[in-house]
Protein backbone atom coordinates (compact mmCIF):
# COMPACT_ATOMS: atom_id res chain seq x y z
CA UNK A 1 0.00 0.00 0.00
CA UNK A 2 1.40 3.17 -0.48
CA UNK A 3 2.14 5.28 2.18
CA UNK A 4 2.89 8.72 0.44
CA UNK A 5 -0.36 10.89 -0.36
CA UNK A 6 -0.85 14.11 -2.25
CA UNK A 7 -1.31 15.90 0.80
CA UNK A 8 2.01 14.87 2.53
CA UNK A 9 3.67 15.69 -0.83
CA UNK A 10 1.83 19.64 -0.69
CA UNK A 11 3.37 19.46 3.34
CA UNK A 12 6.45 18.15 2.51
CA UNK A 13 7.19 20.57 -0.32
CA UNK A 14 6.59 19.39 -3.42
CA UNK A 15 7.81 17.01 -5.22
CA UNK A 16 11.58 17.32 -4.76
CA UNK A 17 11.17 17.53 -0.65
CA UNK A 18 8.82 14.54 -0.83
CA UNK A 19 11.28 12.64 -2.51
CA UNK A 20 13.86 13.59 -0.21
CA UNK A 21 11.65 13.00 2.73
CA UNK A 22 11.12 9.34 0.81
CA UNK A 23 7.54 9.81 0.23
CA UNK A 24 8.23 9.40 -3.62
CA UNK A 25 10.23 6.98 -5.40
CA UNK A 26 13.93 8.21 -5.75
CA UNK A 27 13.14 7.77 -9.53
CA UNK A 28 10.69 9.65 -10.15
CA UNK A 29 11.71 12.99 -12.05
CA UNK A 30 9.75 15.58 -10.36
CA UNK A 31 9.64 17.72 -13.30
CA UNK A 32 8.21 15.34 -15.80
CA UNK A 33 5.81 14.55 -12.96
CA UNK A 34 4.57 18.13 -12.45
CA UNK A 35 4.28 18.06 -16.64
CA UNK A 36 2.14 14.90 -16.44
CA UNK A 37 -0.12 16.42 -13.47
CA UNK A 38 -0.57 20.02 -15.76
CA UNK A 39 -1.14 17.66 -19.06
CA UNK A 40 -3.72 15.94 -17.35
CA UNK A 41 -5.33 18.19 -15.77
CA UNK A 42 -5.14 20.28 -19.62
CA UNK A 43 -6.78 17.27 -21.10
CA UNK A 44 -9.78 16.80 -18.81
CA UNK A 45 -10.48 20.54 -18.78
CA UNK A 46 -10.90 19.87 -22.52
CA UNK A 47 -13.08 17.79 -21.91
CA UNK A 48 -15.28 19.41 -19.39
CA UNK A 49 -15.41 22.33 -21.81
CA UNK A 50 -16.73 20.04 -25.09
CA UNK A 51 -19.47 18.41 -22.39
CA UNK A 52 -20.36 20.59 -19.18
CA UNK A 53 -21.90 17.39 -17.64
CA UNK A 54 -18.58 15.72 -17.42
CA UNK A 55 -17.53 15.75 -13.70
CA UNK A 56 -14.40 17.12 -13.92
CA UNK A 57 -13.94 17.36 -10.33
CA UNK A 58 -14.48 13.24 -9.62
CA UNK A 59 -12.42 12.59 -12.89
CA UNK A 60 -9.41 14.66 -11.80
CA UNK A 61 -9.26 12.82 -8.61
CA UNK A 62 -9.79 9.73 -10.34
CA UNK A 63 -6.20 10.41 -12.79
CA UNK A 64 -4.22 12.43 -9.52
CA UNK A 65 -5.00 9.02 -8.10
CA UNK A 66 -3.74 6.57 -10.30
CA UNK A 67 -0.17 9.06 -11.29
CA UNK A 68 0.42 9.63 -7.74
CA UNK A 69 0.09 5.71 -6.63
CA UNK A 70 2.57 5.06 -9.39
CA UNK A 71 5.20 7.35 -7.76
CA UNK A 72 4.61 6.76 -3.77
CA UNK A 73 7.20 4.55 -2.14
CA UNK A 74 5.83 1.20 -0.79
CA UNK A 75 4.87 0.78 3.06
CA UNK A 76 7.16 -2.38 4.34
Amino acid sequence: MPVGTSQQMLEAGGEDASRDAGLVRADVDPDALGRALVACADGLTTQWFMDPTFDLVEHVREHFDLLMRSVVTEAD
